[in-house]
């Protein structure tokens, strides 16, 4: 109770500065941490007011990389508790809104589904190298040429499939895009340390296209994700 109240009040005093990072300042700030082994929680804080912390399992409980990229919970074969749609470079919200749409996570109003014009649909084709699983070099240096001959192999088609669902007037339904790097806007050479996957992988559209600026030139009504059909609330006539 006195960690929320402290909380609320500096947030509000300082609104500039987002609630999360006010939060790890209490905690982190002139306070010391003890760990009790028995139940591996933690006791930080004000000694007047500690507060009690531990760690939850990372496949449970999955933020937007250990979720979206990297696939924790399904290559471990475990259902999540809960996910959390972080930080999203240049995008913001929109990338999340259509990460969890593809995810089939968000709730959409009636009209999403109803009003959306019949569609153009397509195989995603991949480079030779990429349609069998592989990556020709381990180095991640040499990957992210790799990456984005990938990527542009991929946004190729989806330019033709735009021009023709223009003029038939219909939506473009984006194909589940593979890429071979997790990161593409850092000064990271494509991806993050640590970053061990090998070969390409499912990754989210904004990997590759600009959510917002598909939104500011189409509108919602020319394209939708990938999942949009095995969406139960889908018509069923589409």
């Amino acid at each position: 109770e006195v960690f929320v109240r402290d909380w609320l009040v500096r947030a509000e005093a300082q609104m500039e500065v987002s609630m999360q990072a006010i939060y790890d300042i209490l905690v982190r700030t002139n306070h010391s941490c003890t760990v009790d082994p028995a139940t591996e929680l933690a006791e930080c804080y004000k000694a007047s007011a500690r507060l009690r912390m531990g760690l939850l399992p990372i496949d449970r409980f999955l933020n937007g990389y250990t979720y979206f990229i990297n696939h924790l919970s399904e290559k471990r074969g475990v259902a999540p508790i809960a996910i959390h749609g972080t930080f999203q470079v240049h995008q913001g919200m929109v990338a999340k809104i259509h990460r969890f749409r593809e995810a089939r996570l968000f709730f959409d109003d009636e009209t999403y589904y109803s009003d959306c014009p019949r569609l153009v649909a397509y195989d995603n084709r991949l480079p030779d190298w990429a349609a069998q699983g592989q990556s020709p070099t381990p180095r991640v240096r040499d990957q992210l040429y790799l990456h984005f001959d990938l990527v542009h192999h991929q946004l190729r088609q989806l330019r033709a499939a735009l021009a023709i669902a223009e003029a038939l007037g219909r939506a473009v339904l984006l194909p589940r895009f593979e890429c071979l790097l997790d990161n593409s806007w850092y000064a990271a050479m494509g991806a993050w340390p640590g970053f061990r996957l090998r070969g390409p992988f499912h990754c989210p559209a904004d990997h590759l296209l600009n959510i917002e600026g598909m939104l500011r030139h189409f509108g919602q009504g020319r394209f939708r994700e990938h999942s949009f059909l095995q969406n139960p609330r889908a018509p069923a006539a589409m």
